[in-house]
């Protein structure tokens, strides 16, 4: 399951990729005290028709934002472990 997450002094969410998950990337980026992450998804041009890197379905991320005492990374690793019903 393609995941992010991220803990901020305003807030705390988990990203999970539901839609074409195959293609999915995270960048996270560092720069003079500023930190910033993202979600990119990666295709090849309409041209090549038989590449497995087409859109294949919707593209879906679902935001969680967490609060309270599961505000952290322990949180985020409940919340997922939650979704997936290991938890």
């Amino acid at each position: 399951m393609p995941i992010y997450g991220m803990k901020t002094p305003r807030a705390t969410f988990v990203a999970i990729c539901t839609g074409m998950p195959h293609s999915f990337g995270v960048e996270a980026v560092a720069d003079k005290g500023a930190y910033r992450v993202s979600a990119y998804y990666s295709f090849l041009p309409d041209w090549a028709k038989e590449s497995a890197d087409r859109v294949y379905e919707d593209i879906v991320i679902e935001y969680r934002f967490l609060t309270g005492e599961d505000a952290d990374y322990s949180g985020m690793t409940f919340y997922l472990g939650y979704m997936r019903g290991i938890m």
